[in-house]
């Protein structure tokens, strides 16, 4: 099968954006910012104002006293109604987007370099994003008369993405997609080293791998290793997610012309039944029907729009909430929930407290964008370029 070469080049900011030579991934980079959009809108749009009572348990606040519920909810609160989650259809197409765009970064610059740009890119922004979070909450705690919940060492372990390995809560409860972001990553690079994230059957022996390993914790509990048991229980906690993750890599190479369309096609098979499998092993039946519901309809959506990705042009508006999506992803969860909470008891307007909100974070990521994320992915670049 012939292997042909990578794009030649990606943008420097790490931007999907259509430009010079490159207009053809410009469908990626609308995505992300719909994948932004839609997360934006389940957390403060639907979750807060549905179950606040269950938001208000994990966020430290007082639960509101809402009348009722807004009327924009019943034109998305069919989607509910048949398991199918917004937030669980934006995540999807966050993991969906980077199984596609990671080979093109690890194929031109090599895996070391590869790893040093993706944690300049992750890390200082999101340390900072956690920072706002963490000082959100414990104003909240302050004025709401409630213990904190957390240390300075549970702190650091969601800061260097961690948690799950050194045991405890995570405090924002949006860094899980970042932690499986950072596994995927190192999968990556992995595979890349024993064999080629362009070789279908390197991709379909790791996924069988990690769905497999759902079903050996007893026999990892048998040895009595705790090692064993962690490295087990960890590879089938984020198996349904990874093997997802591939299913991008498997259109990269599709994109590239790497895999024929029956190679692509057989192997995207293996890769969603594996996914559904290692999905339905997790013990939480309402939960894992959910998921499956609102990955399936990523897929799907991820699909049609690279089917038709010729016919897209570049929109400036989802070009920018790309642009700002992973700053826009940190700080908007609890600290979001409590603006909303403080403005929907100065004025108990729904839509408004919303609109307010949604703004007041725009403008942070963007800020957040601007003097973080950007100048750090750029000492990422210039560490890593190329000597000529």
């Amino acid at each position: 099968m012939e292997v042909k070469a990578p794009l030649a080049s990606v943008p420097p900011s790490g931007s999907l954006a259509a430009s010079s030579g490159e207009d053809r991934i410009w469908f990626a980079q609308m995505l992300r910012g719909i994948a932004a959009l839609t997360v934006v809108y389940f957390h403060l749009g639907e979750l807060f104002w549905v179950d606040n009572e269950f938001v208000a348990k994990f966020s430290y606040l007082h639960p509101i006293a809402l009348k009722s519920k807004p009327l924009y909810i019943f034109l998305t609160g069919w989607l509910g109604h048949n398991r199918i989650e917004l937030g669980d259809f934006g995540v999807a197409l966050f993991f969906l987007i980077s199984g596609f765009v990671i080979p093109f970064s690890i194929f031109k610059v090599g895996n070391a370099k590869f790893l040093l740009r993706r944690c300049l890119r992750i890390y200082p922004t999101y340390i900072v994003g956690l920072s706002f979070t963490t000082l959100v909450i414990l104003l909240e705690c302050h004025l709401n008369n409630l213990p904190v919940n957390f240390t300075a060492r549970d702190f650091l372990a969601n800061a260097t993405l961690t948690f799950d390995i050194f045991p405890c809560d995570t405090i924002d409860k949006v860094n899980w997609t970042l932690i499986t972001e950072m596994r995927f990553y190192l999968l990556c690079i992995l595979l890349n080293s024993v064999s080629s994230l362009r070789n279908p059957f390197a991709l379909a022996f790791a996924a069988l791998l990690l769905c497999g390993s759902n079903f050996l914790l007893p026999w990892a509990s048998s040895t009595a290793s705790p090692f064993l048991i962690t490295l087990v229980s960890l590879l089938g906690h984020y198996s349904p997610y990874l093997i997802f993750m591939f299913i991008g890599v498997g259109f990269h190479n599709l994109f590239q012309s790497t895999w024929p369309l029956a190679w692509f096609l057989l192997v995207g098979a293996l890769l969603l039944g594996l996914f559904y499998t290692s999905a339905f092993a997790i013990p939480s039946h309402n939960w894992v029907q959910r998921l499956v519901r609102g990955y399936t309809l990523a897929l799907a959506v991820f699909s049609l729009v690279y089917l038709f990705r010729h016919r897209l042009k570049p929109h400036p508006v989802l070009n920018f909430f790309a642009e700002i999506s992973f700053p826009l992803y940190v700080i908007h969860g609890l600290a979001g929930y409590a603006l909303l909470t403080f403005l929907f008891n100065l004025h108990p307007f729904s839509l408004l407290n919303l609109a307010e909100t949604v703004v007041i974070f725009i403008f942070l990521s963007y800020l957040l964008h601007v003097y973080v994320e950007v100048p750090t992915n750029r000492l990422g670049h210039l560490l890593t370029k190329k000597k000529t």
